[in-house]
This record gives C-alpha cells, sequence and structure tokens, in this order.
C-alpha cells in the first residue's frame, strides 16, 4: 500500500492509500466520489510534470510520503490558498503549476528528464573539443524539463550532452519578461529583435569567424547567467513572485561573439540571413530544452 498527498489548486488537502497497482485515475476518483467532489478533473500534476492518469499509482513514480496537484474544471487560480512550506520539492511543484495554470505553457511540453530541484553543480567548460566555453550554473534555481531529447538530429542527442563531445552545443540563456513571449518561444521559436545593436560589429568567435565576418542579425543570448537575470521581469502573484529563464543549447558554428563590450555576457545566434522579418523556428541554431524558475517571497 502506498499513502500519497492530494491537492486541488484551490487549497483542498486529502490523503489517499491504495494499492501501488491500483491506476491514479481511480484511486482520485474513489476519493473524491466519497468527499463528494463532483467535478471534472482537468489534469493531474506531480513533481515530474504531468503524470498518465491510466498508469497505476506505482507506474507515475508516485511513492510514500509524494504528492500530486489535481486541477478541476471549474477552478480558477485567483484565489490559491494553498500554504506551502519552505520545501524545495513543494516549491518545484509550485513553479510548475504557475507555469502551466497561469502561464498557459501546454503541459504536453513538459518533459520530466529535464527537471532539477535545486543541486545545481559549479561551472565547468562546455562545448566541442578545442572550443570549450565556461558554463555558469543557476544556482539557487529549479529546471523544469522540455521536449528535446530524441527530437533532433534523427534522435542522437550528442547536443545536447555534458561531455564536450564533438557534437555538443553551448549553454547560453534567455531572460522572459511576458508570458506572451514565453508561450510564443515556446511554441514557434525565437524571433530576432528589431534593435540589432552588434550586428555590424566584428565576429570573433573562432569557429565561424573566416565564414562570419560580421555578428549579423539574429537572437541575443546571455552565456554568464548572472548577467541573463539583468534582462528579465518578476511575475507576482498570490503573494509569490516568479522568474523566468530559458535555457537553451545553441550551435556553435552559428554563435556571433562580438568584438565590443563584455563577451561573456551577450552572443548573437544565427544562421543564413532570415529574409521573414518576424523571424521563424530554426532548430538547427537553438534549442530550448529547460525553463528555469525562481520563487520568491
Amino acid at each position: 500500500m502506498i499513502t500519497f498527498n492530494v491537492r486541488t489548486i484551490k487549497g483542498h488537502d486529502f490523503q489517499i492509500t491504495e494499492d501501488q497497482n491500483t491506476s491514479l485515475i481511480s484511486a482520485i476518483q474513489k476519493l473524491f466520489k466519497k468527499e463528494k467532489i463532483l467535478n471534472e478533473i482537468k489534469c493531474i500534476l506531480s513533481q515530474g510534470g504531468k503524470v498518465d492518469e491510466k498508469k497505476t499509482i506505482l507506474e507515475n513514480n508516485i511513492f510514500n510520503g509524494g504528492s500530486v496537484i489535481v486541477v478541476l474544471g471549474d477552478e480558477t487560480t485567483t484565489q490559491i490558498e494553498e500554504k506551502i512550506e519552505d520545501n524545495p520539492k513543494e516549491q518545484f511543484i509550485k513553479c510548475l503549476k504557475f507555469l502551466i495554470v497561469i502561464c498557459k505553457v501546454p503541459i504536453d511540453l513538459i518533459d520530466n528528464r529535464g527537471n532539477c530541484i535545486g543541486g545545481w553543480q559549479t561551472g565547468r567548460k562546455n562545448g566541442p573539443p578545442g572550443y570549450l566555453k565556461d558554463y555558469y550554473p543557476p544556482l539557487g534555481w529549479f529546471g523544469i524539463g522540455i521536449k528535446a531529447w530524441s527530437l533532433y538530429d534523427n534522435g542522437d542527442n550528442s547536443w545536447i550532452g555534458n561531455n564536450n563531445s564533438k557534437g555538443e552545443w553551448y549553454i547560453a540563456y534567455h531572460g522572459i519578461k511576458s508570458v506572451e513571449a514565453l508561450n510564443g518561444i515556446l511554441l514557434n521559436g525565437f524571433r530576432r529583435g528589431f534593435y540589432q545593436s552588434c550586428k555590424n560589429d566584428e565576429n570573433i568567435n573562432p569557429l565561424t569567424k573566416s565564414e562570419y565576418p560580421e555578428c549579423g542579425e539574429g537572437v541575443y543570448f546571455i552565456q554568464n547567467f548572472a548577467e541573463v537575470q539583468k534582462y528579465i521581469k518578476t511575475f507576482s502573484f498570490s503573494g509569490d513572485y516568479y522568474k523566468i529563464v530559458l535555457m537553451c543549447r545553441v550551435n556553435p558554428h552559428k554563435v556571433r561573439i562580438s568584438e565590443i563590450g563584455n563577451n561573456l555576457e551577450s552572443w548573437i545566434v544565427n544562421g543564413d540571413k532570415l529574409d521573414d522579418p518576424n523571424g521563424r523556428k530554426r532548430d538547427d541554431e537553438v534549442r530550448v530544452y529547460r525553463i528555469l524558475m525562481h520563487l520568491g517571497k
């Protein structure tokens, strides 16, 4: 038997004790019938993202003392009453809920392989052999995985590796200032900005300097995580404050580093010239694989 907690987004807390081979949806529906909660279940979340309602409790990796959040059909998010203690796992769930319920990030985009409940390691070098760059970890932030593994390069995941292999891409960050921007990037890819201050600067990236003497127009990223926090907005909701940054992999051959300014801050990522003024999704240049979130009071 497994005992776990169930919470609705309005803060109603329950506890379930069931056989681990019982389907999760059956266990929750049994609870709600007992509590006389007659409502449609919109989705069920755990710390690993959306769970499969048809699978058993065990198959959904729910163990003794675990928690799930149930979003009901008529629940709104204007009055979230639950008080979450200073617990990293609970804070992670709160960040996950904020993304899905408030920011309307499609739950099908979440991939628990990229989740990180804190515990980032110290910095290291990252990239292909011979052309490594410093990596600055997002200390004090949570990471929520986005579907990226096995989607590109015929399923080859070397671009997302951590071993400085030949095909590994650089890690870079992009700050989020609006919910619309977040959803636009996740669903349609990055759009180049209108203010391209470094487009005529000399490109000093050793991988691409001979091929691309100028930085050109592209999308701006930050390599140093401490610097990206200058370019984000704080979202306020229900007494908490959230910050969002996209953790990306960028193709080393598409990175332009300006000769002007602090090269540890701004990178311009582009390939061939974009003829479409609105830009278009360019998975050969940049791939988002994790949403970073910070939760504060």
